[in-house]
């Protein structure tokens, strides 16, 4: 049946009031999506402490902030209960909670304490590349840049010496141990260790020096220091 021209006005009327109305809808779910903002992702070293079922149950970090973890985490390594691992972490603080932390990632470190030189017949030092050393929550953290395959490295710490000066003051000489086996050098990815400072808070200060000294891809042995804080 053929509409009046009046028919049709109403109906294009009406129909556009109905698109108008549906836009404003869609405009105005976007604007209140919009406004819920996302908590950062934090992604730093910290250390994961388990409870007495080997669960994961809270974050210490390196500003000395504990934190409770939120959600239940599950790691490649099995946990020992009661235990403290050092673990690279990407987390958000809850919003209803900030002393509660959700977390995305979690990985074990290598961790350990140094050894005397005396009590290793070979030092291993194949070179690598290092892209920052720290000292931060009791640990000295180093970020080496490793160039591997598939075969696992093995690191370790040697402590070389203390100095003590007569003028005052101390410094701690370590040195990096890296055996690369006989892995190829074929892409290069980030290696994370940390070293317990615990042992030597008796005996270093506050403006003490930590070196560490490290054979570095194409520039052989170098030496880092940084002061003990």
């Amino acid at each position: 049946m053929k509409m009046s021209k009046a028919e049709s006005l109403k109906k294009f009327v009406f129909t556009s009031l109905q698109v108008g109305c549906m836009l404003l809808c869609v405009v105005a779910c976007n604007e209140d999506e919009n406004k819920y903002i996302y908590p950062p992702i934090i992604s730093e070293l910290v250390e994961v402490h388990t409870n007495n079922q080997g669960d994961c149950s809270h974050l210490l970090t390196d500003q000395g902030t504990w934190l409770t973890i939120r959600n239940r985490i599950t790691m490649t390594d099995s946990l020992t209960k009661d235990s403290v691992y050092r673990c690279s972490c990407r987390y958000t603080l809850n919003p209803d909670n900030p002393n509660e932390a959700v977390i995305y990632s979690l990985r074990q470190i290598p961790s350990f304490h140094p050894i005397a030189a005396h009590s290793i017949s070979e030092i291993k030092s194949d070179p690598l590349s290092l892209q920052s050393v720290w000292i931060g929550g009791n640990y000295l953290n180093l970020a080496l840049l490793v160039k591997s395959q598939k075969e696992n490295h093995s690191y370790k710490v040697v402590e070389d010496s203390l100095k003590v000066f007569m003028q005052g003051g101390k410094t701690l000489h370590l040195r990096l141990y890296h055996d690369a086996g006989k892995d190829v050098e074929a892409y290069t990815q980030i290696v994370y260790l940390s070293v317990p400072l615990y042992h030597y808070l008796p005996i270093l200060q506050k403006g003490d020096t930590i070196a560490i000294g490290i054979n570095i891809s194409g520039k052989g042995w170098q030496t880092w220091k940084t002061p003990f804080i």
